[in-house]
């Protein structure tokens, strides 16, 4: 069995789904892990919405400002103007690859995207035009030159390498790797997992799940985690591009003997390599509330961290470093 492929509305098959019974087995396995935790926020200034790229911490603060914090330096910068025009407005949903930064820019005549080098200093803008639309709820994900995000339902992209903007797909939230985009679409009332390969095909689009209540999409190399929302707070799938197949990789809340297990298992993942990072929402029979680090290679749990039951921490890694937020402090570490 392989991947369901959509062209048109043509479906062709579906993807395996792997035993639940040996995950739960390591994750019952799991064990907290005795990282250096630093705390990048300076005292007095809270922050949300942690990205990284592994090097620097970047996270949005309470007067929706953008804060970068160097790891080597330990120095925190607000940054407060771009070029010689002040920074006034509002800022929401950073993303990093590499050097370069990109956020949601509010409260100016139209929203639009600023994507920053971190190098350089430098920036530029990516405006509504007749090819794409910027809004409030667009938030940008970034792969090298390219930028992807979603508004109205619509997603596109903007390739600062070929000087391209245009649209490509219905969808929402899309997470970007290279030429491989990801992203959820509402087809049946609750949002279903897609990808689609931009060097491949560029009509051609995979259903990797028309099952659960989908959110959270991320992407890695050829693999694309998401939070299935089908029961309670939330578990996280994995599926594979090269296997076609998807992996449960923590519990989806199913009843054992008449009690409920695996509560609250994973929300908010993030990917990097063979590394998914994500938050245990709440303390249960399968574990505390904290931040988890899953190695696909060597099906191993550990837990990083523990953090302030019911509230989301937004946790991200790139590499071997992770960054989250516990009661608006963020915090990193190196696992």
């Amino acid at each position: 069995m392989g991947a369901l492929l959509k062209q048109r509305g043509e479906y062709v098959d579906f993807p395996k789904r792997l035993s639940i019974s040996v995950v739960l087995a390591l994750l019952l396995l799991s064990f907290t892990a005795a990282a250096a935790i630093t705390q990048v926020s300076p005292e007095g200034v809270t922050g949300k919405g942690p990205v990284t790229n592994g090097n620097k911490v970047i996270y949005v603060d309470s007067s929706s400002r953008i804060h970068i914090y160097d790891v080597a330096k330990m120095k925190d910068v607000r940054i407060s103007k771009l070029g010689k025009a002040n920074f006034r407005v509002q800022a929401a949903f950073p993303a990093v690859s590499d050097n370069k930064l990109v956020w949601l820019e509010m409260g100016g005549k139209k929203p639009q995207l600023i994507v920053y080098d971190l190098a350089s200093g430098r920036w530029s803008s990516i405006r509504t035009d007749g090819s794409a639309v910027i809004d409030e709820s667009s938030k940008p994900a970034i792969s090298g030159g390219k930028v992807v995000w979603s508004a109205n339902h619509k997603i596109y992209l903007r390739d600062m390498d070929a000087h391209i903007q245009r649209y490509i797909v219905d969808g929402d939230d899309p997470a970007i790797d290279g030429d491989k985009i990801a992203y959820t679409r509402d087809d049946d009332e609750r949002p279903d997992v897609y990808y689609l390969d931009l060097a491949e095909n560029k009509d051609q689009e995979t259903l990797v799940s028309n099952e659960g209540d989908n959110y959270y999409v991320q992407l890695s190399g050829d693999k694309i985690i998401w939070s299935d929302f089908n029961t309670r707070t939330g578990h996280i799938d994995m599926y594979d591009m090269s296997s076609k197949q998807i992996v449960e990789v923590t519990s989806p809340n199913d009843e054992k003997d008449g009690e409920e297990v695996g509560e609250d298992t994973g929300i908010h993942p993030g990917i990097s390599g063979n590394k998914i990072v994500y938050e245990k929402y709440a303390t249960d029979s399968m574990g505390s509330a904290g931040i988890y680090v899953y190695d696909i290679t060597s099906l191993s749990v550990v837990q990083i961290s523990g953090i302030s039951a019911l509230q989301e921490s937004d946790p991200v890694i790139s590499g071997n470093r992770v960054v989250w937020v516990d009661q608006e402090i963020i915090y990193t570490a190196m696992v």
